[in-house]
């Protein structure tokens, strides 16, 4: 193996994944498509599929595709990781869903100058009810310590 591509790939491997998808959607205007090519194999080894890896992107583009009807916000969380593993849960469940809000700190005035809970998910209206009963379902797994 190129000894060039053995240390991008040992690089690319202490990335964490929302650094990973970053970068990738940062695309050909920062990359060489090897180093692409290594991005989406190395979030690939860690088990995302080709299609969550393409959402992922398009989501961190701006160009995620949001289904036409109503979205209903069924869970708020202090953080992105969080939030990730309850989408991955519905995704495995057939329901699409889509993270919002951010897990940055926002530093206000008053008693709520540190706010918590900002990355919310979303799902159709339609959807609603089964994700909020897998969600419920799976309270432990996701509760934030």
């Amino acid at each position: 193996m190129d000894p060039e591509r053995q240390d991008l790939e040992r690089i690319l491997s202490s990335w964490n994944d929302e650094t990973l998808i970053e970068e990738l959607a940062l695309g050909e205007q920062e990359y060489r498509p090897e180093a692409l090519e290594v991005m989406r194999a190395e979030l690939g080894r860690r088990g995302l599929s080709e299609s969550e890896i393409s959402r992922e992107v398009a989501e961190e583009k701006g160009e995620a595709e949001v289904p036409e009807e109503k979205l209903v916000a069924v869970a708020w969380f202090a953080n992105r990781f969080f939030g990730l593993m309850a989408r991955g849960l519905l995704d495995s469940h057939g329901i699409p869903a889509y993270l919002g809000g951010s897990d940055e700190a926002f530093f206000g005035e008053g008693p709520d100058r540190l706010t918590t809970r900002r990355v919310f998910l979303q799902v159709a209206a339609h959807d609603e009810a089964k994700a909020r009963e897998l969600l419920a379902e799976a309270e432990g797994v996701l509760k934030e310590s």
